[in-house]
């Protein structure tokens, strides 16, 4: 499987341009799975949860989900990142895998720093799903400080932790590859 994180300088608050710019730098990659960073259509910086209000999107009827599903028709691989995803007056920060088929599953954060529950509402489910021949499990940022979730993850028998994030500063790299070591996955 290739796989590889496309990390990059979030256009912050223009979803159409960050998308865009996506595009043209993989359209003519090959690849089995591509890690985008969290929030990778409105950046993360926000003051209240207003400001990312207009960024929701509800997954049923998603532009970034559409325009995602259309260039995985070209790449053939699958995507994750993670978007603000509004559900009724609900905001999560929500990490997607979509691959040509569609959106193949959603994961909600589960574990929020004080600063992004001024905004965002708990996810409360660990979620894994198959990509070809892998089993992946998603995770967002602060969620790889706790140990438990990985785990859950494993227990799900995973072979592959998909991890975005935005921020993390110089620990959650560190911890990254702790939880790798514990749990026997990438």
């Amino acid at each position: 499987m290739k796989i590889g994180f496309f990390q990059y300088d979030i256009i912050w608050r223009d979803r159409d341009a960050n998308l865009t710019y996506i595009r043209e730098r993989i359209k003519d990659s090959a690849f089995d799975l591509l890690v985008l960073p969290e929030l990778f259509t409105s950046g993360f910086a926000f003051d209240s949860k207003d400001e990312l209000i207009p960024f929701g999107e509800n997954l049923n009827d998603s532009y970034t989900l559409n325009y995602l599903t259309d260039l995985m028709k070209d790449c053939g691989g699958y995507i994750t990142g993670s978007i603000p995803e509004l559900c009724g007056t609900q905001l999560y920060n929500t990490s997607i895998i979509v691959g040509a088929e569609g959106l193949v599953v959603s994961y909600r954060k589960i574990h929020l720093p004080d600063y992004e529950k001024r905004a965002f509402t708990a996810g409360n489910e660990a979620i894994a799903c198959k990509c070809n021949d892998m089993k992946v499990g998603l995770t967002i940022c602060f969620d790889a400080w706790f140990a438990s979730l990985s785990s859950k993850l494993k227990s799900q028998e995973v072979d592959i932790i998909c991890h975005s994030a935005c921020f993390g500063g110089e620990v959650t790299p560190a911890i990254i590859p702790i939880r790798a070591l514990e749990n026997q996955c990438y």
